[in-house]
């Protein structure tokens, strides 16, 4: 198994790689070099004074002289503008930098002890010229990690945390980033953070209910000041963050505060999954996987197999064999089927309970069939202590000896003992190449986070089948900007994306159905009176929004600079090339959500979505 390489980013605009440069480069080596360089001027400025007046003459009368602690004395004067020699006489060039030096070093200094001593009222000034910002409530390593993230993308980022001793904060302030220390729960303190005028909010204090308190007060404060935020609330624990999200999900979002709960250990499994996928096109002859740990990470690791089993209809086949090590995965295997029912059906898990620092774990036989063959294809280790999960990666990697198979181990994030596996010797090949490290927490909390909320991932599938349908029209990157990757596109571009995605729920509401998280599948094709209803609903919607912006029809090409377009016409009159459009469109939903986590149900009178029958294909 090859890792998959990281998506290439666009190259960052000429403003945002000065920005780069200065947070990156210039800024850290100054911070590093000033004091040492002020003491320095400042000793200077003393040695050169003092070489001056020792040439300079004395003032009248003639018969006075200096004397060395009379040269001492008037050189620390220059640094109070006191430099004791009459304007106008001449001096020499020791002492015409010094009385020039000196003065510079006191305003320097005198400038960032004024800056120090009046910090908290100047950053409420600050404060108040920040739009489109990032707010991230409370500082822990997730937090960190995000304002890193988004101060080397160049936003502008307030942090709040309650703690005066968090030893994050100096990196933080370091690169650049505005530290408010208080209660991220308190409506005051984000109101000081000027959370109604930021794009993003990122509440991750470590308390569940304390992140929950952050975001609510936040989309009180956008209510009622206004503005247009996106906020994403971490809850540690998973069952809590599914019940959330469904509540989420079917809540009218009619202003624009848009609120998404995600949980590291569940993106991270699906983070893991891109990377190092177990199966591509097709799955490898023999498949059998290995999962050592049933904790958090490991149950949403195995959930997600399933789901990509399923999305992949590998599971015509039969079921994912996969062995699940834990000191008591029967448990833990039930409360996996009480939380992701559809598992049961799709995969074959086989419990083996074990220690993994007893010599029963480094034997294996479980893993090798009677003929002494191997039957594990990959294995991923998601034990939440990092030193038992090097071990296990260790143990398992020299109990299977020169066999190809992939060992990856989940790490909390990219140091400690994650740097063991960085630079030791698996990177330059032998027997240690097939042994991975997935930092968890440096793959989830970053600028790719919110790329993967509800909102997001429905309009990048709209793309995704916009951009099928216009290959398998003939056209091409050359003759339609539109055809691009979703991290490639232009951001106008996205925003009409966004708008589509976002009336999915309309679409079925008008006939019937509704979505929720993904468990069976639920329904995958509609009949044609629906695609028909979803499509001209569709069409609606794009014809008022193009009403409200001042468009109008004329029959030539579309004119982007005039807001003219010859479909600005009601859904009777538009054009069957169209109408396709919008139909497939229609039939792309199912594929849309299930790339979301969700699925379509049937809302019907007593009938829970899970129990409701699928529509016959149109």
């Amino acid at each position: 198994m090859t890792p998959r390489p990281a998506r290439e980013s666009p190259p960052p605009a000429r403003g945002a790689r000065a920005r780069k440069v200065w947070w990156t480069k210039v800024r850290p080596a100054w911070r590093s070099a000033q004091w040492p360089l002020v003491w320095a001027s400042a000793l200077a400025a003393l040695a050169l004074g003092f070489a001056g007046f020792e040439s300079h003459p004395p003032p009248p009368p003639p018969e006075h002289s200096w004397s060395h602690l009379d040269k001492l004395y008037m050189s620390f004067q220059l640094f109070v503008l006191e430099s004791g020699v009459a304007p106008g006489t001449p001096h020499p060039w020791t002492l015409e930098i010094a009385r020039w030096l000196a003065p510079a070093v006191t305003v320097y200094t005198a400038t960032k002890a004024l800056l120090a001593i009046f910090h908290d009222q100047l950053t409420a000034v600050r404060l108040l010229f920040y739009r489109r910002h990032v707010v991230v409530c409370g500082l822990g390593q997730k937090g960190y990690l995000l304002c890193l993230a988004y101060r080397a993308r160049g936003d502008r980022v307030v942090v709040v945390e309650s703690d005066e001793g968090n030893d994050h904060i100096d990196g933080c302030r370091q690169e650049g980033a505005v530290v408010l220390l208080g209660d991220a729960a308190d409506r005051a303190m984000l109101r000081k953070a000027r959370v109604h005028r930021a794009s993003l909010l990122f509440s991750v204090v470590a308390d569940d209910g304390a992140n929950a308190e952050a975001a609510g007060q936040a989309r009180h404060l956008v209510r009622e000041k206004g503005g247009s935020l996106t906020c994403m609330v971490h809850i540690d624990e998973v069952q809590l963050r599914d019940l959330l999200s469904e509540r989420e999900f079917l809540t009218e979002r009619g202003d624009k505060f848009r609120m998404e709960f995600f949980n590291v250990y569940q993106d991270g499994a699906r983070a893991l999954l891109h990377k190092y996928p177990p199966f591509d096109d097709a799955p490898p002859e023999g498949t059998h996987l290995l999962v050592v740990g049933l904790g958090r990470m490991g149950q949403g690791l195995v959930a997600q197999l399933a789901g990509e089993w399923h999305e992949a209809a590998f599971h015509t086949a039969g079921p994912l064999p996969v062995t699940v090590v834990d000191r008591d995965p029967h448990a833990k295997i039930d409360a996996l089927y009480s939380r992701h029912p559809q598992v049961a059906g799709l995969c074959r898990l086989e419990p083996w309970p074990v220690d993994v620092y007893s010599a029963e774990f480094r034997r294996a036989d479980p893993l090798f069939d009677a003929e002494g063959r191997c039957r594990v294809t990959t294995a991923y280790v998601c034990l939440d202590d990092d030193g038992g999960g090097l071990y296990a990666g260790l143990a398992l990697l020299r109990r299977l000896g020169s066999k190809p198979i992939s060992v990856v181990v989940r790490m909390m994030y990219g140091a400690g003992l994650s740097t063991l596996l960085d630079s030791g010797p698996q990177t330059t090949g032998g027997r240690y190449s097939s042994l991975h490290a997935f930092n968890l927490l440096d793959q989830t909390c970053n600028e790719r986070l919110v790329s993967c909320m509800l909102e997001e991932t429905l309009a990048a599938a709209v793309h995704a089948d916009y951009v099928c349908w216009l290959k398998e029209a003939g056209e091409s990157a050359e003759t339609n900007p539109s055809i691009a990757p979703w991290d490639e596109l232009p951001e106008a571009l996205r925003v009409k994306n966004r708008q589509q995605a976002e009336i999915i729920k309309d679409k079925l509401d008008s006939i019937g159905c509704g979505y929720e998280p993904l468990t069976d599948g639920g329904v995958r094709q509609f009949g044609d009176e629906e695609i028909e209803r979803m499509a001209r609903l569709g069409h609606e919607h794009w014809y008022e929004m193009r009403r409200r912006e001042g468009w109008g029809h004329h029959d030539g090409p579309k004119d982007t600079r005039r807001r003219l377009s010859p479909n600005f016409v009601p859904w009777e009159k538009l054009p069957e090339k169209v109408k396709e459009i919008n139909r497939r469109a229609a039939r792309a939903i199912p594929n849309a959500l299930a790339a979301a986590g969700l699925q379509v149900y049937r809302k019907g009178a007593g009938d829970s979505p899970a129990s409701t029958p699928t529509a016959t294909s149109g």
